[in-house]
Order: C-alpha cells, then sequence, then structure tokens
C-alpha cells in the first residue's frame, strides 16, 4: 500500500523538474542567468564615447569608447546575438553543449580548440570582445602590442582558423575546412567571413585595412550564392538533369548544426501551366548524437550531387529553385531564395538553354 505515497512524490519531482527547465528558459528569454539579475536585452553603441578608467574586462561595453567602429560592427553581429539565436532558444536549456558555445568564458583562458566553459554573467551579451579577446589582464589579437587601457598583446592565433576552433569544431566545421581545398589553397575562416574593410581600429584612429566584425554567414542570400552553384539541362530521354555544386565553402553546405536546411526543388508544368511533376532534395545535418546510424544530407566542400527526373511533358516549363531555411521546420514559402532556373520544354527534344536564372 505504499505505492501512493511513491507516485505522490514522483509526481512532485517531474513537476519540480519542469518548473526548474521552464524558469531557465524565461531566464533565457528574458537575457539573464538564472537567479542573476535583471539585464540589457542587447548591448548598443553609445551615441558618444566615454573615456575609459581602470579597465576591469567586467563587460564588451568598456571595449567600446576605444574602438567604436569594430563595436558596432560586432552590436550588429550574430555574436553578439548569440544567447538569443533562432536555433538555441528551441533547445533545452539544460542541454550544456549548445549553452557553452553561446554563452562562453574567455576562449584564449579555457584553451583554444578546448571545448569553451559557459560563463554565469553577462548571458544577454553572447559572445564578444572579451570571449574572444581576453586572456588574464590583457586584450590579444592580430595587432602589435600597444601601450592602451586593456594591455593588448599580439596574439599570431587570430591569423588562423583555430582560434575560431573552440566553438566550431564540436559540429565538424573545423575538421570539413582541413580537409578541403580552400584549406590547401590557405584560406582560413577569417577569408571568407570576416571580410576586409577599410577601417579604423581604434576610435577617430587612422583608416586602416582590417577585418570586419560583422560575420559573412549563411544569413546573407549573396554568401549562399558564393556557396552553391546550380546546374539544370534537359537529357534525353525526355528527362531533366539538376546539378548542384559545393563550389565556394570550405566546409559542408548547410554548415553545421541540424536545425538548417537547403533544398532544390525541379517543378514541370505543361504548355497550359498544369503542374505534372515536383521533385524535392533536402540537404540537411543531423543530430550528433545520430550521426553513428543516421547519415547526413550536407553538401560536403567541392562536392557535386546530381538528379535526373522524367519530364512528363512534351511541351511546357521545369522550373528549378535552390532555397535555405534557417530553421528547417519552417515552410518552404519562407525560405531564402538562393538560385532559380526555368527551362523550355519542347516536343523535338532538343536541350533548351535555361530562359530565366535569378
Amino acid at each position: 500500500m505504499r505505492l501512493a505515497p511513491l507516485l505522490r512524490w514522483t509526481a512532485i519531482l517531474l513537476l519540480s523538474g519542469a518548473l526548474a527547465s521552464w524558469v531557465y528558459a524565461v531566464h533565457r528569454l528574458a537575457g539573464r542567468p538564472p537567479g542573476g539579475p535583471s539585464a540589457a536585452s542587447r548591448p548598443a553603441a553609445r551615441p558618444e564615447a566615454i573615456a575609459p578608467g581602470p579597465f576591469a574586462f567586467r563587460s564588451n561595453e568598456e571595449c567600446e569608447p576605444c574602438h567604436r567602429e569594430i563595436y558596432e560592427e560586432w552590436v550588429d553581429d550574430q555574436h553578439a546575438l548569440a544567447w538569443f539565436n533562432e536555433p538555441l532558444l528551441p533547445q533545452d536549456p539544460l542541454r550544456v553543449e549548445c549553452n557553452n558555445c553561446h554563452a562562453p568564458r574567455p576562449v584564449l583562458e579555457t584553451g583554444i580548440e578546448a571545448l569553451p566553459v559557459i560563463r554565469g554573467e553577462r548571458f544577454e551579451e553572447g559572445v564578444g570582445c572579451i570571449e574572444c579577446h581576453r586572456n588574464g589582464g590583457h586584450a590579444e589579437g592580430p595587432l602589435p602590442s600597444a601601450e592602451a587601457p586593456c594591455n593588448p598583446r599580439r596574439n599570431p592565433a587570430f591569423t588562423g582558423s583555430a582560434i575560431c576552433a573552440s566553438c566550431h569544431a564540436p559540429h565538424g566545421a573545423i575538421d570539413e575546412w582541413r580537409g578541403s581545398a580552400w584549406a590547401a589553397k590557405g584560406y582560413t575562416c577569417q577569408a571568407c567571413h570576416m571580410p576586409l574593410v577599410d577601417a579604423p581600429s581604434v576610435t577617430s584612429g587612422p583608416v586602416r585595412r582590417r577585418r570586419s566584425h560583422r560575420m559573412r554567414s549563411q544569413r546573407d542570400p549573396e554568401v549562399l550564392r558564393e556557396a552553391v552553384r546550380l546546374e539544370a539541362r534537359l537529357v534525353e530521354p525526355r528527362e531533366v538533369e539538376v546539378s548542384l555544386t559545393n563550389a565556394g565553402a570550405g566546409h559542408s553546405v548547410p554548415g553545421e548544426i541540424s536545425n538548417r536546411e537547403l533544398f532544390v526543388r525541379t517543378v514541370v508544368t505543361d504548355a497550359a501551366g498544369r503542374e505534372v511533376a515536383r521533385h524535392r532534395e533536402s540537404f540537411q545535418a543531423v543530430r550528433r548524437e545520430q550521426r553513428a546510424s543516421v547519415p547526413s544530407t550536407q553538401l560536403r566542400s567541392g562536392e557535386t550531387r546530381t538528379f535526373r527526373y522524367a519530364l512528363g511533358a512534351e511541351r511546357g516549363k521545369v522550373t528549378v529553385s535552390v532555397g535555405y531555411k534557417l530553421l528547417a521546420h519552417i515552410p518552404d514559402e519562407r525560405s531564402v531564395l538562393v538560385w532559380r532556373e526555368e527551362i523550355a520544354v519542347r516536343p523535338d527534344r532538343e536541350t533548351q538553354p535555361a530562359l530565366d536564372a535569378r
């Protein structure tokens, strides 16, 4: 007869765990650590520079007075919003392997290429100046050492991809890059994702050639068009051949996490405009815990994947489009259009050039 009390305590424990997870999720959305004080939902550049006092590395905002242009680039970048990233928010709030990279302690202190350690404060600042550049009492980077409040000194690691590895290796991107032709040619993560700009490194300083801190990523349709190349043509016997090539990325596409999806949709319509055939190919990563048993459909760097379909119409049109979704579950209609080609279908069976590519 002791079953009832046992069930009661089991229910209480389950409810307590669910409540704790809910509270953690609410705190994440609110931009503050569990049990911690309220914080701003997003860092913002101040309208006027404030002369820095003793440098304590308390917040990334301390870097803004001396590095205003770089700070404003970072504020607009997804690293600054890492704690509010769309793929992160739906995750289990207790999933440490995700949180570590979205609010890490300084990677120079926990170890380059080592798995990051989650910090216990400033969750709302995501990944910023302190997380990438602080090393003890110094701010380190690719420039020569100098006299300044943050005790800057040069660290050659910032000219290579290893500095990105702590957060971007767990999903495979760094190993994919190391095995690519781009790495063999000397291209680094920075070469593609941190474009060179002519701008000051310090507030009111001289204009110089440096790396932008507004990262280029899959959120930019132009970056997607540079990464993949679409080819479509009619072939015998009455088929359409569609090829997609990862021609411009040093890692697989879509990159890293399973939330993202790239797809190729081929639609055949007859002379009256009626749809007679539709095909869809998906390119997507799988979760780490599934990789041993579930194959990834990502397009590897340099890989071409070709598909052939029957036309099903003597006259009409073939429309081939490439779309990208940051979250795979959203409808295709809300995807980013990367490429689109149209090919005329004629009864003479001659291969026709693309009518429209946009």
